[in-house]
C-alpha cells in the first residue's frame, strides 16, 4: 500500500506518535507547507486582481483576513503578492479594525496584571 512495507508504515506511525511534539511537528511540516501553499494558490487564483472576494467587502473578507493574518510573520505570503496586498487592504478597513478590536477586548480585559 502506497509503496510502504508494513514494517516501514508501522515505523512511520511510531515516529508520528512520538511523545515529543516538536519532533512530530518537524516530520509533518513539509506536508503541511505543501497543503497550505496549494490552498493559498487556489485562493490567489479565485481573488485574481480583484480587491475583495466578492464585488464588495463582506464578512467573508473579514474571516479570510483573519486567517491570512496568521501568516503575516512568515514568508508564505511572499509567493502570493495579490494575497499579501489583499490582507493589507482588508486590515485597513474600518469594519475589520472594529471586528478585531471587539474580538481582542476580552483578552485585554482579563489580561494578567503586569
Amino acid at each position: 500500500m502506497h509503496g510502504l512495507s508494513l514494517v516501514n508504515r508501522d515505523a512511520g506511525r511510531h515516529l508520528l506518535c512520538s511523545p515529543n511534539p516538536a519532533f512530530r511537528a518537524k516530520l509533518r511540516k513539509p506536508a503541511q507547507t505543501e497543503m497550505t501553499l496549494a490552498r493559498l494558490a487556489k485562493l490567489s487564483e479565485r481573488l485574481g486582481e480583484r480587491d475583495y472576494l466578492e464585488d464588495r467587502f463582506t464578512a467573508g473578507d473579514l474571516m479570510m483576513t483573519t486567517v491570512l493574518r496568521i501568516l503575516r510573520n512568515s514568508d508564505v505570503l511572499q509567493h502570493f503578492p495579490n494575497l499579501e496586498a489583499y490582507r493589507e487592504r482588508c486590515e485597513t478597513r474600518p469594519a475589520f479594525k472594529k471586528a478585531l478590536a471587539d474580538q481582542m477586548a476580552p483578552f485585554a480585559q482579563y489580561a494578567p496584571a503586569a
